[in-house]
């Protein structure tokens, strides 16, 4: 069987070409896997595309060419009658923003026609923020699909009911492999010797991601303002790249008198130095307002960090200490019952793991 994976993928860094990458290497070792992905993903005014460090041990075996651009529309033509002498069996897109749903739709369109499956693996049905028109575009889309993989029940309820005959195959999101967890003094003196000579065994709570209005960073500064009350010498660690001026956050921490102990590393986060951050943390934080679930929830998992998140979307299904969005007192509450009494912040589901997910995808077309 050929398979032909649609996205973003390496060279592109980002979690969403971790996934594509990691499930594409699982179906590699028993099926011919061919990859297309972006010449241009985004407009630059929106995000700066930016390619992947690789380790040592991302060589790109896999078969991967760079020639879709979302911007430009006559180019799509020339992807589809690509992929089409490709003569993949199956073709598998990862299906997250209505920005894309234009160029997967006409793709999937064009390449159903000439008798490929078509898979998507769906993120979200609809954006975290508004965007015009977004069930029109991702009904366009996602109208062509043959088979479905979600990973949480929001997700799969809201797809069912865009595309009453979806046939859908839910499965916990797959843990990542980032390597294992270094120690925790080492991490932090490369992290943090700058930011904080004196680190110490301080604890550090960590909000690592992509910063976005849903992603809830001011309830957690709050929080955690509430939590110097109590717990002096905590640190908070923001990373990740901001999709938004940082001028707002940093007033309000400074507002709230807590600058001195927040370390600010507002920029993306390449693969490679993933693995500083969450060995020198104590407990991450996703204080998400919305959201389906969480890949970094997975992240965390592969390094055996505990988590805290709110009881949104699907992170109820991934992890056990959860709290209301937008609720500050009951988010610090919960970080002090950890730090307190050791509270259990594991996780919910057994871990998955993308050979699981190859599995899934490949028994549902049988």
């Amino acid at each position: 069987m050929k398979i032909c994976i649609i996205g973003p993928q390496y060279p592109w860094g980002g979690g969403i070409a971790k996934y594509l990458d990691s499930l594409g290497r699982e179906l590699n070792k028993n099926y011919n896997v061919v990859r297309v992905t972006f010449s241009r993903q985004y407009p630059r005014f929106l995000r700066r595309d930016r390619p992947a460090a690789l380790d040592n041990n991302m060589a790109l075996p896999l078969n991967t060419q760079s020639i879709l651009d979302t911007l430009n529309p006559l180019s799509w033509p020339k992807v589809a009658e690509y992929v089409a002498k490709q003569e993949p069996d199956l073709i598998i897109f990862k299906y997250w923003n209505p920005y894309f749903a234009l160029c997967f739709g006409y793709l999937a369109n064009k390449l159903r026609e000439k008798g490929s499956k078509i898979c998507f693996v769906v993120d979200n049905v609809y954006p975290h923020e508004v965007y015009p028109f977004s069930r029109i575009w991702a009904e366009h889309c996602l109208g062509n699909g043959n088979l479905f993989i979600t990973h949480s029940k929001k997700v799969t309820k809201e797809l069912i009911e865009l595309v009453p005959t979806a046939f859908v195959k839910e499965i916990p999101h797959p843990a990542y492999d980032y390597g294992q967890r270094i120690n925790i003094a080492q991490a932090r003196h490369k992290l943090l010797s700058t930011d904080m000579p004196d680190w110490g065994g301080k604890p550090i709570i960590l909000f690592f991601g992509y910063i976005r209005p849903y992603k809830g960073l001011d309830t957690l500064l709050h929080a955690f303002t509430m939590l110097q009350g109590w717990k002096e010498d905590a640190i908070l660690l923001i990373a990740g790249e901001s999709f938004e001026k940082m001028d707002k956050y940093k007033a309000l921490a400074s507002a709230l008198g807590i600058s001195d102990k927040v370390i600010w590393h507002d920029h993306y986060i390449p693969d490679e130095q993933i693995k500083l951050y969450f060995s020198a943390a104590d407990l991450l934080v996703l204080p998400y307002k919305e959201t389906t679930q969480s890949g970094i929830v997975e992240i965390a998992r592969n390094f055996d960090l505990p988590v805290i998140a709110t009881n949104t979307g699907g992170l109820p299904e991934q992890v056990k200490v959860t709290v209301p969005p937008d609720d500050p007192e009951a988010l610090f509450e919960a970080m002090a019952r950890y730090f307190t009494d050791s509270v259990d912040c594991g996780y919910k589901q057994q871990a998955t793991t993308f050979e699981d997910l190859a599995k899934t995808i490949m028994e549902s077309l049988e």
